[in-house]
């Protein structure tokens, strides 16, 4: 079974093998990585946008009643004994691990704001021509 370190190491690969084929550009031509994020305007690598995903997904799930499914199955434990060897590590240890590498706050997700914040996640109000508020996907005309 491959390690963690694995999987991300051929992600990155993967995801750099698209970026290059969106750019035209050959391995054989020599051109760096960071030139060729450059190109396509791509700022951070696809392992830190699943992990600020998951921290997205983590809070929205955090902020949830008690008896919602979702918030549910986060909690669940099994009743039965596991098979020989350790434990293998669940998703909570992997929210827990990245909050660690990113030093967030361990109670951060209880507000809202302050965690778009912190992720970076806080989407722009724009204005249109006429003044009203226009939402990212799609024209809301409301007045504000």
């Amino acid at each position: 079974m491959a390690t963690l370190g694995t999987k991300k190491n051929k992600m990155r690969i993967m995801e750099m093998d698209f970026l290059r084929r969106a750019a035209g550009i050959s391995r054989r031509e020599g051109v760096r990585k960071e030139r060729i994020r450059e190109i396509m305007r791509v700022d951070r690598d696809i392992i830190e946008e699943i992990e600020k995903r998951q921290l997205i997904w983590y809070g929205h799930v955090q902020r949830m009643e008690e008896e919602r499914l979702p918030k549910m199955t986060m909690k669940w434990q099994p009743k039965e004994r596991r098979k020989r060897g350790g434990p293998r590590p669940g998703w909570n240890a992997g929210i827990t691990r990245i909050m660690i590498v990113w030093k967030l706050p361990p109670e951060g997700w209880e507000n809202r704001e302050e965690w778009k914040k912190i992720l970076g996640t806080e989407r722009p109000k724009e204005r249109s021509r006429n003044g009203r508020r226009r939402e990212k996907y799609g024209n809301v005309n409301k007045e504000i």
